[in-house]
């Protein structure tokens, strides 16, 4: 279960195809979610994502009706408003719940901050399992939850599909350009991106700055790339790993991150990266070590370490390293062991 179908479809789909493969049935469950390919059958709940408590309410209660009618024998949470709901529907239908907390408002410090980690501390220990991907939230839900519940997981999301990254690892390095990638929302912190560009751009001539990503998921609000020369906006691909392989620097902004698969997937590719500091990056930082650079929220500093990234010889290999950590199967390795010990009473094979 999650918000919208997007969070199920990257997220949860190849461990319901691998859970599918030994014997399970998968039911998804979100907006959006009617017919999600690599589930046995799937239902639509109400939008509930950033739209208030009346409507986590009626999602609340078509949820626990959906788990009278299924009778599930766990469920698989994702994304923050699912944790909530699902939690509380779990508790009053008595199925065991696994919460896999892909990231946290817990940073930077504001009044949201204060009223998730409220929220959290209170509901957290409903879950049989939670499952966090840094070690910020690790501690964090350590404090909230029975220790022995809490796992933290090798990976973000599904992993990184290793066959794919192959398949791009020779690309042809792009050195002026510049590349951000995800969804485009002021959520990422994009203007600081364009003025990180526009000063890079005065040290390196013919530096452009690529946008490739949707304007937002429902209950985003959108940001539109300013009219400037060298930004290129392209509204997406479903090659993303060629755009990385071929860029001379990936660059991410965001201020809250879980586990930026995107930059993962760069360093995979052994492209440099420049990234603001979060809860996120600070975890790539200790696995990837100096292959990224990690930057406060400011512009200058950011464009320093673009330009000084693109002024250095990088090893464009793939990092085999970071990619048997990395990848969907380690994810879907995990993620598989942690509910067949919920539900099965056994740890791995």
């Amino acid at each position: 279960m999650a918000s919208v179908a997007t969070t199920l479809e990257h997220f949860a789909a190849p461990l319901a195809r691998h859970l599918g493969d030994k014997g399970w049935e998968t039911i998804a469950a979100a907006e959006g979610a009617s017919g999600l390919d690599g589930f046995v059958r799937s239902h639509d709940l109400p939008p509930y994502r950033r739209r208030g408590p009346s409507a986590l309410l009626c999602a609340f209660l078509q949820l626990r009706q959906l788990i009278r009618q299924e009778q599930p024998d766990v469920l698989h949470l994702h994304t923050p408003p699912a944790l909530v709901i699902g939690r509380l529907a779990g508790i009053a239908t008595g199925v065991p719940t696994v919460a896999v907390v892909h990231g946290t408002f817990l940073e930077p410090l504001s009044w949201r901050s204060v009223i998730y980690g409220v929220v959290e501390g209170l509901l957290a220990r409903m879950a049989a399992v939670t499952v966090t991907i840094n070690r910020d939230d690790d501690l964090f839900y350590r404090r909230a939850c029975r220790r022995t519940s809490v796992y933290q997981a090798p990976v973000g999301g599904a992993g990184i599909d290793a066959n794919c990254v192959r398949a791009n690892g020779r690309g042809q390095r792009v050195h002026e350009t510049l590349l951000c990638i995800g969804r485009l929302t002021p959520e990422k912190n994009l203007d600081l991106v364009v003025e990180a560009f526009r000063l890079a751009r005065g040290r390196v001539r013919n530096l452009r700055l690529r946008l490739v990503g949707p304007n937002s998921t429902p209950g985003d609000a959108s940001w539109t790339a300013p009219e400037i020369r060298g930004i290129d906006r392209l509204p997406w691909t479903d090659d993303p790993l060629s755009e990385m392989a071929s860029a001379g620097v990936v660059v991410s902004a965001s201020l809250r991150e879980g586990f930026s698969m995107a930059v993962a997937e760069a360093l995979v590719l052994g492209c440099p990266v420049v990234a603001v500091a979060n809860r996120g990056t600070r975890e790539l930082r200790r696995r990837a070590g100096r292959r990224l650079t990690l930057v406060d929220n400011d512009a200058v500093a950011m464009a320093d370490a673009i330009v000084n990234c693109l002024e250095r010889h990088h090893d464009r290999n793939v990092q085999e390293d970071l990619l048997a950590q990395w990848s969907t199967t380690a994810a879907v390795r995990f993620h598989s062991e942690k509910v067949e010990e919920l539900v099965l009473g056994r740890g791995p094979d």
